[in-house]
């Protein structure tokens, strides 16, 4: 499993089988079918106003790290959230969903504070980057990937 993001990183080798990760080169986790983690992702999005247009810059952890590419197993739960702007979170036509919907809109919680969730699923396609679309109502639009690894 490693081979292959080493192959997509070269130079990684060593450092990734002394470290499992370093700089871009991440070792693959395993996914158990048989007893899925179950993990939630809950994921903000970021936005900026460029010209009094609302627009996403990138999607963050809790932690404040990266989720421009998230790396998913069956079972887990992706919850994104924003706060004061609605979205809608769509596969686009051709591109399969790991999810039960193609697209969602977010949900106000009556406090300003919009998200939008789903379970991953055990479907095909495995190990393929998904993109998917972040659209703001009335803003920009952001392109993350996702991963349903196996």
């Amino acid at each position: 499993m490693l081979v292959r993001v080493i192959a997509r990183a070269p130079g990684c080798l060593l450092l990734a089988a002394v470290l499992a990760i370093n700089a871009g080169c991440v070792a693959k986790p395993q996914c158990d079918l048989k007893n899925p983690p179950k993990r939630t992702f809950k994921l903000k999005i970021q936005t900026q106003t460029n010209q009094g247009k609302v627009e996403p810059t990138g999607v963050n952890h809790g932690d404040g790290s990266s989720a421009n590419l998230l790396k998913t197993c069956p079972g887990d739960t992706v919850k994104w959230e924003l706060k004061d702007y609605d979205f809608v979170i769509a596969f686009d036509k051709g591109t399969s969903s790991p999810f039960s919907w193609t697209t969602k809109n977010a949900a106000n919680d009556g406090a300003n504070n919009w998200s939008a969730d789903g379970s991953v699923e055990d479907k095909e396609p495995k190990d393929v980057e998904l993109k998917y679309s972040i659209q703001i109502v009335d803003g920009g639009k952001l392109d993350p990937i996702i991963i349903v690894e196996r």
